[in-house]
Formats: structure tokens, C-alpha cells, sequence
């Protein structure tokens, strides 16, 4: 894999049980974080990154193994209606439908969701 300067890349971290690293803990742990800038090519397969002030303890250089390309394509981008909050900071609960249910199929059982 090769990189431009300037173009965003995430960073691969692994967790580790009961160590919090990256700012992130618990069971949801983060497989990819970022993205961040690459500033410089060290050797064609390492990079230097742009890393924010938070991770200033983390060096800046990386393999390409640990980096993975970010697509800035919208189709990633989940898009979540805003909650309204009255003065009480409560909520409306709207009622959803389900129109279509469908049967699942088990060896010789045959059952209904």
C-alpha cells in the first residue's frame, strides 16, 4: 500500500482486556481509530501521522500493516434523526411497524420470528 501526503488513514490498534488505550475501554473496544493525516514517508512502508495532542504519548511513525485507507464516501456515514428534549429532558415515543414477517426454516422445524 502506498500513500499521499495529506491523505487520511485510519490506525489499527488491538485491545487489550482491563488496559485502556486510545482513550477507549470496555466491551465495544475501537478495532480502527482516526482518521489522521500522513505527513511523511519514513521508509516506503512506514508513515508518519498527524496525531492530535491526546495521543502525544503514542509515537507518530507506523507500519502499513496498522493503517487501513479512509474512504470519505458518504454511504459509511449512519445518519440518525435528532431526539427533541422538552424542558424535563424527556422525550415522544413514536410507535414503529413491522409490515412483513417472515418465517425462519430449522432442519424439519419451521418457525415464526
Amino acid at each position: 500500500m502506498a500513500y499521499q501526503y495529506g491523505e487520511n488513514v485510519f490506525l489499527k490498534v488491538s485491545p487489550m482486556n482491563g488496559v485502556m488505550r486510545f482513550g477507549k475501554k470496555g466491551k465495544p473496544s475501537p478495532r480502527y481509530i482516526g482518521p489522521f493525516k500522513t505527513l511523511d514517508y519514513v521508509v516506503p512502508i512506514a508513515y508518519k501521522l498527524d496525531l492530535p495532542p491526546n495521543l502525544s504519548s503514542v509515537h507518530p511513525i507506523f507500519h502499513v500493516y496498522v493503517l487501513n485507507r479512509y474512504h470519505g464516501d458518504s454511504d459509511y456515514i449512519i445518519n440518525r434523526d435528532p431526539i427533541v428534549l422538552d424542558e424535563y429532558l424527556q422525550y415522544e415515543k413514536e410507535q414503529i411497524t413491522i409490515n412483513d414477517r417472515d418465517a425462519c426454516k430449522l432442519r424439519t422445524k419451521g418457525l415464526s420470528p
